[in-house]
């Protein structure tokens, strides 16, 4: 599971982006009323049906922002996927940094541009499937 196999680069940038998933959802969490909880089972539902009817929902938000934030983080995080690179297995960051510092064209600005225009248009998407409000209502 060393450099230069898929697997060691996967390894790589999940122990980088854990914590990231795991401060937003504790956020999340922690602002969470436990009382839903309690409710739902009172009036018969299983440990199963309230944690998906009940508490996924409310903790979704958190799982989404920490999920994306630790993407682009992983994502930007050139350093690890050039060490554990090989010819074999390399990252779209690797390639695109090894282009810019060897022969720089011109279609690497269009990349660039694809790349912060998709980065948009899911920020958009997502926006409008959770929105900023779900996620500051669960704090009351």
């Amino acid at each position: 599971y060393g450099g230069g196999t898929w697997t060691g680069l996967l390894i790589a940038h999940v122990f980088i982006g854990t914590p990231y998933v795991v401060g937003s959802v504790t956020a999340v969490v922690q602002r969470f009323n436990v009382r839903l909880e309690e409710a739902a089972q009172s009036l018969g539902a299983s440990r199963w049906s309230t944690f998906r009817r009940v508490t996924l929902p409310v903790i979704l938000p958190g799982v989404y922002s920490g999920a994306t934030y630790a993407f682009l983080v992983s994502f930007s995080d050139l350093p690890i996927a050039l060490f554990l690179s090989s010819s074999e297995v390399r990252t779209f960051p690797v390639v695109l940094f090894q282009a810019m510092d060897y022969d720089f064209d011109p279609s690497l600005l269009a990349v660039s541009t694809i790349i912060i225009a998709l980065s948009f248009a899911v920020m958009l998407v997502l926006q409008r499937m959770i929105g900023l409000g779900s996620l500051l209502r669960t704090g009351k």
